[in-house]
């Protein structure tokens, strides 16, 4: 997760194992999002309200989506 519009500038990052399942909260303002290393089996998946509910933007594996969102919710 990044602060900057095209995957740059300030990051934070995390981690979700083969089989796992994750709603991570974005603790500060992020513009763009980035999956990388084994999440081709994985979905990427982000929420206008803090509990992974109401609007979501599923964003594409390998590509930087830029979009503003809360949650990040990452299923494996």
């Amino acid at each position: 997760m990044f602060r900057g519009d095209v995957c740059n500038g300030q990051a934070d990052s995390f981690q979700v194992t083969d089989g796992g399942r994750r709603c991570v909260p974005v603790s500060s303002p992020k513009r763009s999002l980035s999956s990388v290393e084994g999440a081709g089996r994985c979905s990427v998946t982000t929420f206008s309200v803090t509990d992974c509910r109401g609007s979501s933007f599923h964003t594409n594996i390998g590509t930087c989506s830029g979009v503003l969102y809360g949650p990040v919710r990452v299923e494996c």
